[in-house]
């Protein structure tokens, strides 16, 4: 769980780098564009005056003047008189230069638009595909690629955190460790394909036969897991009951089945309030010795481990 945060965070870190930067390269191209591309405002205020002034009685004055005297020439003088009659004075240069200023700001907004829009479209883009991507990808590595319930990766990785979970909270926590009869005969006679068949089929009465918050997980081959939050042993002894009604329910044919006739599951169960030095393995380990306990009193059976005893405490056929 640490590990995915950490994956998380990493990846939030390089979207903002990302953002970050696409709004830098933004602002440099957008300035890049204005000053290759747009006229100065004062420089162009300044040539309009000019040109104007060149017509009349001043062209002499100010066509001697350098082009760094200009602006205080046209910001002193008196005001010149245009060939259609207007004059051109101080304040109309001052009204062109906003005109022109108010114009280029608009230019640079549009430009920012332009190279900002796809910036924010491909971060949001960026986002939702991770999310969904993520999240498929979460899925995958947690499913069992022939059942579709969870995987012994899933145990692994989050069953010691729901076992500390429960310590904390002082919860009871149940366990079922589950495995088919004779599989490895049933498979022997029918073929494998009609085991995986049969294997789904049983995960599947197994899913319905629990409750909605109880977790079923393939532990490996004929194994399934099935993890009871918040259930004392009582509750795991009902499970652990409807399972095996469920299961012997299907009426699968076993010819090769030493128990009978159908397919049939053993189980180990395991129920207590897991203690601070308590682990995912230990949950396994109490589980497992009852399971073992249940194929050596006949199969087809479950059997309860003593929480305190940590041995074989009840067994029923």
């Amino acid at each position: 769980m640490k590990k995915s945060m950490f994956r998380i965070l990493t990846y939030s870190l390089c979207l903002v780098m990302y953002i970050l930067f696409g709004v830098a390269l933004t602002t440099y191209a957008a300035g890049e564009i204005y000053e290759n591309n747009v006229p100065v405002p004062r420089e162009k205020a300044k040539s309009i005056a000019v040109q104007a002034a060149n017509y009349y009685h001043h062209r002499q004055a100010i066509a001697s003047l350098t082009s760094d005297e200009y602006g205080n020439v046209i910001s002193a003088m008196a005001p010149i008189e245009a060939h259609d009659g207007n004059y051109i004075s101080a304040p109309v240069v001052d009204s062109l230069m906003d005109t022109y200023e108010e114009q280029l700001r608009n230019v640079q907004w549009i430009l920012s638009l332009v190279f900002i829009s796809p910036t924010i479209i491909l971060s949001v883009i960026f986002i939702v595909m991770y999310f969904r991507g993520h999240k498929q990808l979460r899925s995958a590595v947690f499913t069992d690629s022939l059942t579709s319930i969870k995987n012994r990766r899933y145990i692994n990785t989050f069953l010691s955190e729901i076992v500390n979970d429960h310590s904390r909270q002082t919860s009871p926590l149940s366990v079922i460790m589950v495995d088919v009869d004779n599989f490895k005969q049933f498979n022997d006679r029918y073929g494998h394909q009609e085991g995986d068949r049969v294997l789904v089929e049983i995960t599947t009465a197994i899913s319905l036969a629990v409750r909605k918050s109880d977790t079923v997980c393939r532990y490996g081959g004929e194994e399934l897991f099935v993890i009871l939050e918040n259930s004392g042993p009582d509750e795991a002894e009902l499970i652990a009951r409807r399972i095996k009604i469920a299961v012997e329910n299907l009426a699968i044919k076993h010819d090769a089945s030493s128990v009978a006739d159908i397919v049939t599951v053993s189980q180990g169960v395991y129920s207590a309030i897991p203690g601070v030095s308590d682990s995912g393995k230990d949950y396994i380990m109490h589980a497992d010795k009852g399971l073992y306990a249940a194929k050596n009193t006949g199969r087809n059976r479950y059997v309860i481990v003593d929480a305190t005893e940590q041995a074989p405490a009840a067994q029923t056929a």
